[in-house]
């Protein structure tokens, strides 16, 4: 219940009645109502007073609050001039400061509103009852002495509050009270005070101001009270408020009277000096942690807060404008005050009911949300995944035999068989890699491949190869073997580092809304945004040109939708990201075994692109000798009308000079549900000079000095997609020009069932007519894993040619065997084609059988042939050794221990079988890509009961052609089961403890806990002795032995500890 102050004239006392709500106006006053309330005791006409004759006035203060808290405002009734006194009654509005015990101080003005005519008569003052005097909270204090004819027995009564707020309907300030007490008159009446009463937090109790006495609280009604005699009143409170009164002329100034009075009923200074709080911090609603706050005791613009936290806090909130403007209020001392945060915007509020900050942002002052769809920062995991072990090294064999069964007599039999050998060597990091080849009968028999060290620079994503070099190359340059040094930017070392321009559409909600993006009409996210500018980023677009939308329904039910167009191309980059080659090297040729390197003829190669803007990438390029050098420059531009490509050389030779060539592609796709035909449109132009030449020829080869190609796409006739595309050729010398005309139309029949036509015209460069119709049928069954083709074509002649493919594709990934047969009918020979497939966990074999058939040509024999390959590899890491299927970089090898050693482990189980398994022939080996994380799930189906298999999943992380150790199981092979007691028999009810080997101290901890009657169930253990600690439980220690012959599951029966547990399950 609110607290409520309730002052009435003697012999008419009434009952304390409901207060209004905090904010209601004041309480209008019916003048005869207050007339008839108060009565004379005698009944005869009130005597005059003189100004000199001084009257005490007491109020009896009944609390129920905190013993250092007191919300008494004190009422000084004015000495009358004249006879009949007047009542004002009203409401009491002040902002108050809560020092760190919760004692309020009254700094705002106060101020009174009287009811005019308000009236009533008051009883004749006793010499009495002019001692009575109120009991507050802080001890029975005189509130004020006050020159009356009069005597009033005052209840007042409160709620118990912690932190108040006071509400006065204002008219006057606490000085002008006094003022007005000298030439007013009257007694005040009925005043209601209204206080809300929120809980001080409990970390300001360091700071109690105890200065205050405790307070008693009563539990008297004082409605019902009686009044004390005067002569107790006078006893009991030997206030110094009980001075004679003093001539008003001769009283102190009326702001330093109100500033004894505040501190007379409050027991503290009106004005206290600043206080420190720390107070939890709002933004937007929103809890942004907690601030240092300096409270000065006044008014709440005077309230200091810290600069640091506060613009930390809103450092990613508000405009950077308006953060500059933070800053530069800030004062001397690191302090900002709330008046200069109001001054650049923002809504500040200091809720001294809750002791909280709050502060509202408007949409407009709000910094701009940054909103990534696709954010593809490091993936969870990254971080603590297994790396690759510090040595290790693998070597692919392959090979291949071919047999000729039936054919001409000299071709038939065996023919040579060929080898093939590649593999890497690893050692932290640094890879050397190379291959050989052998050819039986060869001459040489046997030939060296390349050979190069490798090391990843993975931070920078730059990969350095020395050796053989593999040049990458751009525009018009040249792949040459090479020998030399190559330093390149590689993004597949960094796989989830975003190189490509994002996608960026920045708009305004005046409101928090509920936002869907569609991409080419498909919805591909929903948000939930709050109101402020915002940036919605990185939607998953695809190549060419995108239809954006994005349908805004805000929190009142408004629906807003923004259109975008936008262009998207894959050879793009990032603004401000680079990416280069740099090669040094010399021409190398196969000679016998080895390689030749001719240094005369250094070749160096450059490129470097940059990502100019989202929509613009910039490249340029050199290689050459000193003989021949080529200079070039690139270029792509992605606009929402198409995506341009450009590529421009300039080439020069020491015999056949300067010459240019250049060509530009521009693509238009428009792709998606939004776009109902799904067109696709692709121009060409390149221009070759007759002169221009790449390095690496020795002589110009340029027949054609223009070559121009178009192709359009799109769907017809609902969903049959037709492609038409040309290509004109003009050439150089007597020779004709070249072009080709192509139609494409495909169309889906159902239940797996395609149906595509094609037909082609055109002349080559010598004038001969080029003509060819062909007409394709394909049958997809994926429940059966089998796909069925068939295709006729007719040549210029009309002559037709067919084929039928039939596949089968095996449901196992590994251990399955996959098979195809087809069969090709011409006008001269029958063909049949099978081909059988099998894929293991340590090699693949591929058999292929031929059988050609000659028709309508005589003497021509039966041709039949078979050709068989196959592919294995070795793989050592860290020491362990396996053997596997054909490895193409990095690989893991998972190796048995302990319980797992003579068990079958599964590598990545499925319904449609393992990728590798670790069995009787050895560890299980899975190659795996470089620099991606992979996951490799364990299981050991027919593992017996106690046996620990350990990790269950790994995580990996690879480098370049590195190989990971996976060790599984232990040598925990008993799993045990017991029951715990205390030293009286009762059990150690669901306690917490740990098990601790003492015969290997190496041994791993193991967590015990208990059910409700003292069982356990563990794994972990071996053979050997152990102790039992309760945690919480001084002394609570136990031990027992598993002797050396227990496998699988062991009882150890009832532990005792040495303690009693009558009270362990609630403690």
């Amino acid at each position: 219940m609110l607290p409520m102050i309730s002052i009435a004239c003697e012999g008419a006392i009434a009952p304390p009645q409901e207060p209004p709500p905090i904010d209601s106006p004041p309480a209008q006053v019916d003048p005869k109502e207050m007339d008839n309330s108060c009565e004379t005791s005698s009944g005869a006409s009130e005597p005059e007073q003189s100004e000199q004759s001084p009257a005490f006035s007491r109020a009896r203060a009944s609390h129920q609050a905190s013993p250092t808290l007191a919300s008494q405002f004190p009422v000084a009734s004015p000495e009358r001039a004249t006879p009949g006194p007047a009542f004002a009654r009203g409401s009491i509005d002040s902002t108050q400061a809560t020092d760190l015990q919760g004692t309020v101080g009254v700094r705002t003005p106060l101020r009174i509103t009287s009811s005019p005519g308000a009236q009533a008569a008051a009883a004749p003052a006793t010499s009495a009852e002019s001692d009575d005097q109120a009991k507050t909270a802080m001890g029975e204090v005189a509130l004020t002495e006050v020159p009356s004819t009069e005597n009033t027995n005052d209840d007042i009564t409160t709620s118990p509050p912690l932190s108040t707020r006071t509400t006065i309907n204002p008219e006057f300030s606490p000085s002008e009270i006094s003022r007005s007490a000298a030439s007013s008159s009257g007694a005040f009446s009925d005043i209601n005070r209204q206080v809300s009463t929120p809980v001080t937090s409990p970390s300001l109790a360091d700071t109690a101001d105890t200065s205050l006495p405790p307070t008693a609280p009563t539990e008297q009604n004082p409605a019902s009270e009686e009044t004390p005699p005067a002569e107790d009143a006078e006893s009991a409170d030997p206030s110094p408020a009980d001075a004679p009164a003093t001539n008003p002329a001769d009283s102190p100034e009326p702001e330093n009277e109100t500033d004894q009075l505040f501190e007379d009923v409050f027991g503290t200074p009106r004005n206290r000096g600043p206080q420190q709080v720390i107070v939890p911090l709002f933004i937007n609603d929103q809890q942004r942690g907690q601030i240092f706050l300096q409270l000065p005791g006044g008014n709440q613009a005077d309230i200091l807060v810290d600069g640091s936290d506060l613009l930390t806090a809103t450092e990613a909130l508000v405009r950077p404008d308006i953060q500059a403007q933070l800053s530069v209020a800030v004062n001397g001392a690191g302090q900002i005050n709330l008046r200069d945060i109001r001054q650049v915007g923002l809504e500040v509020t200091f809720d001294d009911r809750r002791l909280e900050l709050q502060i509202q942002i408007p949409a407009a002052l709000r910094a701009t949300n940054i909103l990534d769809v696709d954010d593809r920062d490091l993936p969870p995991g990254y971080e603590t995944a297994l790396r690759p072990s510090h040595t290790s090294a693998y070597v692919n064999v392959r090979g291949g035999q071919t047999m000729v069964w039936t054919g001409n007599a000299d071709e038939t039999g065996r023919e040579p068989l060929l080898l093939n050998f590649d593999g890497a060597l690893n050692v932290a990091g640094w890879v050397l890699e190379g291959q050989i080849d052998f050819t039986e009968d060869g001459s040489p028999a046997w030939r060296r491949g390349n050979l190069s060290l490798v090391h990843d620079d993975i931070s920078q994503a730059i990969r350095y190869r020395l050796g053989d070099l593999s040049l990458p190359t751009r525009g018009y340059q040249s792949s040459i073997p090479m020998g030399g040094i190559t330093v390149a930017r590689n993004f597949s070392l960094q796989p989830f580092r975003v190189t490509r321009p994002i996608s960026r559409f920045e708009f305004f909600l005046e409101r928090p809304a509920t936002i869907e993006a569609f991409v080419n009409g498909r919805l591909v996210q929903t948000l939930r945004l709050d109101a402020g500018p915002q940036d919605v980023r990185n939607l998953p677009l695809n190549a060419g040109i995108n239809d954006v939308q994005l349908v805004i329904t805000d929190d009142v039910g408004q629906v807003q939708r923004l259109d975008f167009a936008t262009g998207v191309s894959g050879g793009l980059l990032a603004p401000g990201v680079q990416q280069f080659a740099y090669s040094l090297g010399m021409p190398s040729e196969q000679v016998g075994v080895s390689r030749r390197y001719d240094a005369s003829k250094s070749v160096l190669t450059l490129s470097h692109r940059v990502g100019a803007t989202d929509k613009l990438t910039l490249g340029g390029y050199f290689q050459g000798d000193l003989e021949q050098q080529l200079l070039g420059l690139e270029g792509t531009w992605a606009t929402a009308i198409g995506n341009w490509t450009w590529d421009a050389a300039a080439s020069r030779h020491n015999t056949f000079g300067w010459d240019v060539a250049m060509r530009v592609f521009y693509d238009l796709l428009r792709r998606g549900a939004s776009s109902t035909d799904q067109r696709t449109l692709r121009l060409g132009l390149e221009y070759r000079g007759g002169d221009f030449i790449t390095i690496g020829t020795e002589t110009p080869s340029n027949p054609n000095r223009l070559d121009m190609t178009a192709a359009y796409s799109q769907l017809i006739l609902g969903d049959v997609r037709a492609t038409l595309s040309g290509q004109y050729q003009l050439n150089r010398d007597d020779a004709s020009d070249a072009y080709d005309i192509r139609l494409v139309l495909a169309k889906p029949l159902g239940r797996g069932l395609n149906l595509t036509l094609n037909g082609s015209y055109g002349m080559d460069r010598n004038g001969d007519r080029i003509q060819q119709v062909n007409i394709g049928l394909t049958a997809s069954l994926p429940r059966q894993r089998q796909t069925i083709t068939s295709t006729t074509t007719l040549d210029q002649a009309g002559v037709p040619t067919s084929r039928l493919n039939w596949n089968y594709s095996s449901p196992r990934s590994l251990d399955g065997i996959s098979t195809s047969l087809g069969t090709v009918l011409n006008a001269s020979d029958i063909g049949i084609t099978s081909q059988t497939r099998y894929s293991g966990y340590r090699a693949s074999l591929t058999l292929d059988n031929t059988v050609a058939m000659p028709r309508g040509v005589a003497n021509r024999p039966l041709e039949t042939t078979s050709r068989l390959t196959w592919g294995t590899a070795f793989v050592m890491a860290d020491g362990i050794i396996g053997w596997s299927r054909p490895i193409d970089n990095s690989f893991a090898i998972v190796t048995r221990q302990g319980t797992a050693d003579d068990q079958l482990i599964r590598v990545n189980p499925s319904v449609t079988g393992e990728q590798g398994r670790a069995d009787g022939i050895g560890p299980a080996v899975v190659p795996i890509q470089p620099y991606s994380l992979t996951t490799l799930s364990l299981d050991a189906p027919d593992l017996p009961v106690g046996y620990d298999l350990g990790e269950s999943s790994y995580t990996l992380l690879p480098s370049y052609r590195s190989g990971t150790v996976i060790t599984a199981g232990t040598e925990a092979t008993v799993f045990i089961r017991g029951v715990l007691v205390g030293a009286n028999g009762n059990p150690v009810s669901l306690q917490r403890g740990v098990i601790e080997s003492l015969s290997d101290p190496d041994w791993p901890d193991v967590e015990l806990f208990t059910n409700r009657v003292g069982r356990f169930a563990l794994f972990g253990f071996k053979p050997g002795r152990y102790a039992v600690r309760v945690f919480g439980l001084e002394g609570g220690v136990t031990e027992f032995v598993i002797p050396e012959q227990a496998s699988g599951l062991h009882q150890v029966g009832t532990l005792k500890l040495p303690v009693a547990v009558d009270d362990l399950e609630d403690s």
